[in-house]
């Protein structure tokens, strides 16, 4: 499993929709992700090991209390083998990707993953 899929997985398991970069969506509650790659411990000129880092935005309209669906993305993606996320509320009433309303919440979490990687995926 990728872990583009793990992730959607991961988050749509919350009970809200997950979507892979920016995206329009006119949902009360919603999750967009981006991941990026970084090649680590080389040996014979190739990685050995790939961190994936993960930011995941969560979109709450500014009536639904987010509190504990925080929690629950924080321990679904330590669950599935990222670090702690940090979270960081980015604003309380702000517009998200692809919406037209401004009560939005807007809160972004930031975690990583290492994976080995087989000799024959080299």
């Amino acid at each position: 499993m990728t872990n583009a899929n793990l992730i959607k997985d991961t988050l749509e398991a919350l009970g809200y929709p997950a979507f892979n970069g920016f995206t329009m969506s006119d949902d009360r509650v919603y999750f967009i992700f981006d991941l990026s790659t970084e090649g680590t411990l080389y040996a014979d000129n190739r990685p050995v090991s790939e961190i994936t880092y993960a930011t995941v935005h969560l979109f709450a309209q500014t009536d639904f209390d987010p509190t504990e669906l925080v929690e629950k993305t924080k321990r679904g993606l330590f669950a599935v083998g990222y670090t702690w996320p940090e979270v960081i509320p980015v604003s309380s009433g702000s517009k998200g990707y692809g919406s037209e309303s401004d009560d939005m919440r807007h809160y972004v979490f930031e975690c990583e993953r290492a994976d080995m990687i087989s000799a024959e995926e080299g």
